[in-house]
């Protein structure tokens, strides 16, 4: 069973992400983007997709879409809501950690 059969459909952007792109590592400075295969559902209805610096999990939240009709982007250890939208999170969030360095799984990161 795949990822969907096991969770339900994905959202728009999540979808156009993992059709284009199944996965996506970065060596320096560190991040990964989990592959779809190995997306798997915790108890708590989050699905960790996502590891910086070899530690700092994200997850979708899968429980329901949000406002923009996709799944928030949470880092459940810090209860964290990082974005809305994978639109976001890659164009955002995610270079301002390669480009900038910027710890995006916090909120100290943007007071």
């Amino acid at each position: 069973v795949g990822f969907e059969g096991r969770v339900g459909p994905l959202p728009a952007g999540v979808a156009r992400f993992y059709r284009h792109h199944d996965g996506l590592l970065v060596a320096r400075p560190a991040v990964e983007v989990f592959p779809l295969e190995v997306l798997v559902r915790n108890g708590a209805g989050l699905v960790p997709f996502c590891r910086f610096d070899g530690r700092h999990e994200l997850s979708f939240d899968v429980r329901q879409l949000n406002q923009a009709d996709e799944w928030t982007i949470v880092n459940a250890e810090a209860g964290f809501e990082v974005t809305l939208t994978m639109g976001s999170f890659l164009a955002n969030k995610l270079f301002a950690w390669l480009k900038r360095g910027r710890p995006v799984w916090r909120q100290e990161s943007y007071e």
